[in-house]
């Protein structure tokens, strides 16, 4: 009789433990949490290039068939896998057998709102870089060139191959904003837009795209417009123009359109920058800057990107009085902001 009544408490115990919220973490359980994460950070790093997203979305697949297809050690795969299950990313199920979560399939590259380009470049491209945030805090420069030798400008510039993963990882992490943006925002008001330092021109396609009636034109380095010629090269609406928007802007725009632009630059060269979208605007032009607005949220994700931006660029995302006196120095005031869905605004101004 005893053993039945221990019995039946010890199930009763059990039960109650897995239905018990677990309590609080300590604000030093929470600390230990974020000094680890950079070890998950890694680990998803690893599932990308090993493309397990991408296997995982034909179905379910063990661990010794990932492994076998990725030429990896089923031990160790396991124990990453596991890891990432852990935290929302991928799910194991019984017998080692895993599948995808709604989190996991943007690391496959196949899937339309992938992120596995962008999290590959931040590894290939940037991850080095880190490691020197105390200098670039003590030196006031940026990480990137103290690992390379030479600004992130200059590299790009002098490294094709690193140039097109940039171009590819700013597609793919602006498709959302881009969505956001031309569902927040009029651009058919516009006749034309010119789109400065637009990339290979992802942003302008989808304005065209969406707005029968605009021209548009893309401004950017000569071998950037060179290599992005064969994905604008059927819209009839599109004019490309080669040039540096540090020594000239071309004329004639209903809008100017920066988008992710100053922010990669200092407060000084972001100033230069908008002068001479001052000197190239008509009086009745607006000018469209679509970036980030740090807020006095205590999780503003635009303060996550702004210490990426000071160890990477040296450049910096800015607060709305930021922007004001920016526009003030080069000659514009201020009309209106439009906010997306995403943590990105069209700041509109004209001229003074």
């Amino acid at each position: 009789m005893y053993l039945k009544y221990f019995i039946t408490l010890f199930v009763s115990c059990a039960a109650l433990a897995h239905t018990t919220p677990a309590p609080e973490p300590t604000s030093r359980e929470k600390l230990l949490s974020l000094i680890s994460g950079e070890w998950v950070t890694r680990s998803i790093y690893t599932a990308a290039e090993l493309d397990i997203a991408g296997f995982l979305m034909e179905g379910p697949k063990s661990v010794r068939e990932l492994a076998k297809i990725t030429q990896t050690n089923e031990e160790n795969l396991y124990r990453l896998l596991r890891l990432l299950a852990s935290q929302g990313i991928f799910q194991e199920g019984e017998n080692r057998i895993f599948t995808n979560t709604p989190a996991s399939e943007y690391l496959a590259k196949d899937h339309q709102l992938s992120l596995r380009t962008l999290i590959l470049f931040y590894k290939e491209e940037t991850s080095k870089s880190w490691n020197l945030l105390s200098n670039c805090i003590r030196e006031g420069r940026p990480a990137f060139d103290m690992v390379m030798g030479k600004s992130a400008e200059q590299h790009f510039r002098e490294n094709p191959k690193s140039a097109a993963h940039f171009n590819a990882a700013m597609k793919e992490k602006s498709k959302t904003v881009i969505a956001s943006c031309i569902k927040s925002y009029d651009f058919n008001k516009f006749k034309s837009v010119y789109d400065i330092g637009g990339g290979t021109g992802h942003f302008l396609t989808a304005l065209l795209k969406a707005n029968p009636t605009l021209h548009g034109t893309l401004y950017e380095l000569p071998e950037v417009i060179r290599d992005c010629k064969t994905s604008i090269v059927n819209f009839e609406r599109c004019t490309l123009i080669s040039g540096d928007f540090f020594e000239r802007i071309p004329e004639g725009g209903d809008a100017y359109l920066l988008k992710s632009v100053l922010h990669n630059w200092t407060d000084k060269a972001a100033v230069k920058i908008l002068k001479k979208c001052h000197e190239a605007m008509k009086e009745e032009a607006r000018l469209l800057i679509v970036e980030p607005i740090i807020t006095s949220a205590q999780k503003d994700p635009a303060k996550l990107m702004d210490v990426f931006l000071m160890v990477t660029t040296g450049g910096k995302e800015r607060t709305l009085q930021d922007f004001k006196s920016l526009l003030d120095q080069a000659g514009f005031f201020l009309e209106s902001i439009t906010p997306t869905d995403t943590e990105y605004h069209i700041i509109e101004a004209r001229k003074l």
